[in-house]
């Protein structure tokens, strides 16, 4: 199923890749600030306000991601996601 969709006029290589880009990155930036919100609600660090921040941040991010995907489906482009690797999960810092 590799035909050319319909869709897609005056649509450039260039842009699908900066767009399937952009996508990636709104994904990374998605798992990196849940993994920030798991931290903040461990129990030996027990910041809720902080972890509630970065969860809404995260779903944010995610957002972002599917209007990206739904623009790229509608202009006929092809989205391509990569792979996101593991963010930190242990925070520490040298003034404790």
């Amino acid at each position: 199923m590799s035909a050319v969709s319909m869709a897609r006029m005056d649509y450039e290589d260039r842009l699908e890749a900066a767009i399937n880009e952009q996508i990636n990155v709104e994904y990374t930036m998605s798992y990196i600030y849940h993994s920030l919100a798991a931290f903040m609600d461990r129990d030996n660090v027990g910041l809720p306000g902080f972890a509630a921040y970065y969860k809404a941040s995260s779903d944010e991010e995610r957002h972002h991601a599917n209007l990206l995907i739904s623009q790229q489906n509608r202009r006929g482009g092809r989205v391509k996601l990569k792979t996101i690797h593991s963010p930190e999960s242990e925070y520490t810092s040298e003034a404790r």
